[in-house]
């Protein structure tokens, strides 16, 4: 028996050493020889969890983790290890319970700290998981992995710059942490260091190998710059590496649509939603395309993913129940919010008056700047959303509006005008504006919303619209001009800027029921346009958003509006030539 014990310690010990030395396939046969000597060891089955982990066999090292905690619940070690399958299992809620029993019988346990603030950060509870990280550096500060892994909480959290000095911290402690060098990627990618960006994954790449993940990341930078065949190349080669890396396939997808293949950017994105029908940047990625083909159906069921994003604004009014069926609110009361921007809110607000129609008592909530303007929208009583008290048995955003109505190509709502302006509102700025007689009087907007992601695709540098100051007198209707767009403005005092004299976009329409024509680019000015059935001409992207369609020069949901494309990426020149030309026609 004595010997029978003693040959039990040395495989014991030599299975320790082996496990220290991360000879697991040895250890685990050390571990088990011991534990056939001694069965039920507590410390034998402890250490036998870790290095079942270590080989991928999760569900057994579970099970051992269970058998300890049957002999001694209190037993910190058998919860850490029990946590960690869990978490590989993705069993989260059951993850998390083991780490915060692991540090409740251990608090200084820094491993269990880090490894609860990584799976509530899975589940996005980033508050809960930055105080994690916090708790634990406060107790050893010098933790790469949790700094590292606090970077990760704040970046979802949209605290850039403290994500970014968190990253930085954890490379001071280990600078050739290849993780902390892929998170600081991901951060600047974020603040639009992009270059910056492409250098950290190459430096995570130099320490950690090729990786499918990093090559992905650096595909969705090379996007953000432009750099579209690089962007396309990344990917595949992510996805030589890794075929079922749905993230990859999200991002070729991206670097696709970019490039007007949009067909293809379908078959990317089905790719990704295969792999991962939860993921939801991927389906709204791919909703937008099918809208943009014209596939309506299948887009307006994807569109709801929109909500799903890590990314997503969050949805108001949730305690209201949402709206599913149009014919579930006949003779009732419905909630509509206003959601995205205020383009889409202009656009979609037509179905306010459709939805009247079915019998269905509206309130529409908009924001104070369209309040006066959507005062002339029938069949609704309208909220302010920053001050009158919600109110409805259904609560529906306004975009899910298409949807419910199924709205396709043939049943786009394209009546104009849907909105209007008081004829006294009109007069005050026909006055205020001193419009030369005989001049054609042309409204223009170069640029959108700067913290849009698109918004360096749709906006044009004011410069670019020169060869148009000579078709007639110019109004710059924009609320500001961005820095580079000043020193032209300067140069052109007879380029009359708007914007600090408009208050709100009933002041907008009534400027633009004084022009003779609109110019835009793809930004709220061009749907206040639309949606008086004012001339309109937009200026469009090679890759425009859904809504203006691919390749047609008309647009289904403004009769009235010529769309003029640019032929190559960045060709801003030759759509402002199109544009002079059809001014010209016309006059």
């Amino acid at each position: 028996m004595a010997d029978r014990i003693e040959t039990a310690k040395a495989l014991f010990f030599r299975g320790l050493e082996n496990l220290q030395q991360e000879h697991f396939e040895q250890a685990e046969e050390d571990f088990r020889a011991c534990l056939s000597l001694m069965p039920g060891r507590p410390s034998a089955l402890t250490n036998l969890a870790v290095v079942l982990l270590r080989r991928g066999k999760i569900e057994e090292s579970a099970e051992l983790s269970r058998r300890v905690l049957a002999q001694d619940e209190q037993s910190a070690p058998a919860w850490l290890n029990l946590g960690m399958a869990e978490k590989k299992l993705r069993h989260h809620a059951q993850a998390i319970s083991c780490f915060e029993r692991t540090l409740v019988l251990a608090p200084q346990n820094v491993a269990a700290g880090m490894y609860l603030g990584e799976v509530l950060h899975s589940v996005g509870q980033n508050v809960e998981a930055l105080a994690c990280y916090d708790k634990a550096l406060a107790l050893t500060p010098e933790h790469a992995g949790l700094w590292c892994g606090r970077a990760v909480a704040l970046q979802a959290l949209k605290r850039f710059r403290e994500a970014q000095a968190s990253c930085e911290r954890a490379l001071q402690i280990v600078p050739d942490m290849a993780g902390a060098w892929g998170n600081l990627g991901n951060v600047l990618h974020e603040l639009k260091q992009f270059e910056e960006a492409l250098h950290a994954y190459d430096r995570a790449e130099q320490l950690a190998g090729e990786s499918a993940q990093i090559w992905s990341c650096r595909g969705n930078t090379l996007y953000s710059l432009g750099r579209l065949k690089e962007s396309m190349q990344a990917c595949e080669r992510a996805l030589a590496l890794d075929q079922k890396f749905a993230a990859a396939w999200s991002n070729l997808g991206n670097a696709l649509v970019a490039s007007c293949r949009h067909a293809e950017a379908v078959l990317a994105y089905e790719h990704a939603t295969g792999l991962d029908p939860a993921y939801a940047t991927a389906r709204w990625n791919l909703s937008i395309t099918q809208l943009a083909l014209g596939n309506f159906a299948q887009g307006w069921a994807n569109y709801a993913a929109r909500w799903l994003r890590s990314d997503a604004d969050i949805p108001r009014h949730t305690s209201m129940p949402r709206l599913e069926r149009i014919e579930a609110a006949v003779g009732r009361s419905v909630l509509v919010w206003c959601e995205q921007g205020m383009g889409d809110a202009l656009q979609f607000c037509r179905y306010i008056p459709m939805l009247a129609e079915r019998g269905v008592k509206v309130y529409f909530e908009v924001p104070a700047t369209l309040f006066p303007l959507m005062q002339s929208l029938p069949g609704c009583e309208l909220l302010r959303a920053e001050q009158d008290r919600a109110q409805g048995d259904f609560q529906c955003p306004l975009l899910s509006l298409p949807g419910l109505f199924a709205t396709d190509a043939d049943s786009i709502p394209c009546a104009v005008p849907y909105l209007h302006v008081s004829h006294e509102r009109v007069q005050h700025w026909r006055e205020k504006l001193a419009l030369h007689p005989s001049a054609l009087n042309i409204g223009v907007a170069c640029a959108g919303n700067p913290c849009l992601k698109n918004d360096a695709n749709r906006s044009m540098p004011l410069a670019a619209l020169a060869p148009l100051l000579a078709c007639g007198q110019v109004f710059l209707i924009q609320k500001e001009v961005r820095e580079a767009d000043q020193i032209f403005l300067r140069q052109h005092p007879e380029l009359v800027f708007l914007g600090p004299q408009i208050g709100d976009f009933a002041d907008s329409a009534a400027i633009v029921q004084n022009m003779d024509v609109i110019l835009s680019v793809d930004t709220s000015l061009a749907h206040l346009a639309g949606a008086l059935a004012r001339p309109l001409h937009v200026l469009l992207p090679w890759a425009p958003e859904w809504r203006w369609q691919l390749g047609c020069s008309d647009s289904p949901w403004y009769p009235q509006a010529v769309l003029h494309r640019q032929g190559s990426a960045g060709d801003w020149a030759g759509v402002v030539e199109s544009v002079r030309l059809a001014l010209q026609a016309a006059n």
